[in-house]
């Protein structure tokens, strides 16, 4: 059988954020780039849709805040969280105020809306889009990626070549499967994705709400929509019965949660995806790389994963920039990929299973709750931790802890946001 064949400096497997935010730097330095993704945009995409505060400088360096920020009829700046406990308690956190010009918000919007001016963002700056463009194969020697077969919209196969392949693509990754076996975490949940429309939303606050059962999280994402999404483990899986809508709903009435939806319609379909704790055992191979959630995907709970995908890509543009301009270290620029990646998520993750083991513990939760809601500098270094303002390995100081807890200051600003992007 006779493919076409196309060539590229570099071809990027999933147009999501990590996706066009990395196709995007690499056209803008002169490379050519393919963009290769199985659906066509826009598109849904199960997901909180809250981004963290940290993400506003990376999404400001592509040309991609402003366009957000005009979509205001369908967009929504977050301020903080406030979060319920096990028992009913309530506490919150506002993200630090700064001298700074950055807005001291994260934001909320719709992936609909995120993923396609990110999208724009790249086929401006000159990438080549193929949409509904399947990769199911590499193609040629086993120790090299240099090309992939993917089928396009119409059933025809294709070869794409390149000199540096992106898997881009996702918690459920085909480049990460055709680098290597996947391995699994020890508590593997599922989250279910519902957007209401006609509500009153609750200004600009997210909500997380926990039980023994999971996490219930809440964000407006416009001026009369939200997002709910359901964190569950998978055993749950079981209690659906064939209606999960329905499920979802009963989980809301549990979480107290139906003032969040009065008067409210489900926009679309409750969209489901996990499970979560997914990591490749290979995130590097020679002429390939992995980055977003197909480079390991963990549990965040309050809009990290936005982030992670536009800051991951961000490491990614400068390896692949080294590789290509210098062939012959291109080893050696893929280890010190590998070694960013891990000095830079390992905080975050032993941060984010340290959060995790105390929300769902309820024996834990409760004095955690009382505490937060009396020392205010705790509860912004937490929020502004998670929302990628700070260090997490800051916040695991010991040192850091003690003093914070021994402060029942209210919150001060602090002189400039944390810097993860220089």
């Amino acid at each position: 059988m006779t493919h076409e064949s196309h060539s590229f400096d570099v071809v990027i497997v999933g147009a999501g954020p990590a996706g066009s935010s990395l196709g995007t730097r690499l056209a803008q330095a002169g490379f050519s780039v393919a963009l290769l993704d199985a659906r066509s945009f826009p598109r849904s995409k199960p997901c909180g849709d809250a981004i963290s505060p940290g993400a506003t400088p990376l999404l400001q360096e592509l040309g991609a805040w402003d366009p957000l920020l005009r979509e205001t009829d369908q967009a929504a700046l977050l301020e903080g969280w406030r979060i319920r406990s096990h028992g009913g308690a309530w506490t919150e956190a506002g993200f630090t105020r700064t001298a700074m010009d950055t807005p001291p918000a994260g934001l909320a919007v719709d992936r609909r809306i995120l993923d396609a001016v990110l999208l724009e963002r790249a086929r401006t700056a000159g990438a080549k889009i193929f949409e509904r463009t399947r990769v199911f194969a590499r193609h040629g020697g086993d120790r090299r990626c240099d090309a992939v077969v993917a089928r396009g919209p119409r059933g025809e196969a294709s070869i794409y070549r390149a000199r540096m392949f992106v898997g881009a693509d996702g918690l459920r990754s085909r480049m990460a499967r055709l680098f290597g076996p996947m391995r699994c975490g020890r508590n593997p949940r599922l989250a279910f994705v519902s957007r209401y429309v006609g509500v009153e939303t609750a200004g600009p606050w997210g909500e997380l709400r926990l039980s023994e059962e999971g996490v219930l999280g809440y964000a407006p994402i416009a001026s009369n929509a939200c997002n709910v999404t359901l964190v569950v483990p998978m055993s749950s899986a079981a209690r659906i019965e064939g209606d999960v809508a329905g499920f979802v709903r009963r989980r809301i009435d549990r979480y107290e949660a139906n003032p969040l939806i009065a008067g409210g319609e489900l926009l679309r379909d409750v969209e489901v995806t996990g499970p979560f704790e997914i990591a490749p055992t290979r995130r590097t191979v020679p002429g390939g790389l992995l980055v977003g959630d197909a480079a390991g995907y963990f549990d965040p709970l309050t809009g990290q994963g936005i982030h992670r995908a536009l800051y991951g890509a961000k490491l990614a543009a400068r390896t692949i920039e080294a590789s290509l301009t210098h062939p012959e270290a291109e080893s050696e620029a893929l280890w010190a990929y590998e070694q960013a990646l891990d000095a830079w998520l390992g905080p975050s993750r032993r941060l984010q299973r340290m959060i995790d083991g105390v929300v769902s513990r309820r024996s834990l939760m409760e004095p955690a709750t009382r505490i937060l809601r009396g020392r205010a500098a705790l509860a912004s270094r937490l929020v502004d931790a998670t929302g990628d303002r700070l260090p997490a390995g800051d916040v695991l100081q010991p040192t850091r802890w003690l003093a914070a807890l021994a402060s029942r200051a209210p919150r001060v600003e602090i002189e400039r946001p944390y810097d993860a992007h220089a």
